[in-house]
């Protein structure tokens, strides 16, 4: 990945990705459950947990960029 950092630096960014992955994922299948739902009570519930993961997403996201700017994570 990087030249300069250990094997657990790598991993942990690597882990950052897979989790960020993971949180698309959820994404796409509460979407997918939106497009084959009628219930709107339902919908508000599937609604609410897909927006859980978008928030998630970017959580991750904003916490990798802080990370990647440490001096322990540059390049």
């Amino acid at each position: 990945m990087t030249g300069n950092l250990s094997e657990k630096q790598e991993k942990l960014l690597v882990l950052f990705k897979k989790a960020m992955r993971g949180e698309q994922e959820a994404q796409r299948l509460y979407s997918e459950m939106l497009s084959n739902c009628d219930d709107s009570l339902i919908k508000i519930i599937i609604e609410k947990l897909l927006n859980q993961e978008i928030k998630h997403e970017e959580l991750l996201l904003e916490e990798y960029k802080k990370l990647r700017k440490t001096d322990d994570f540059k390049d």
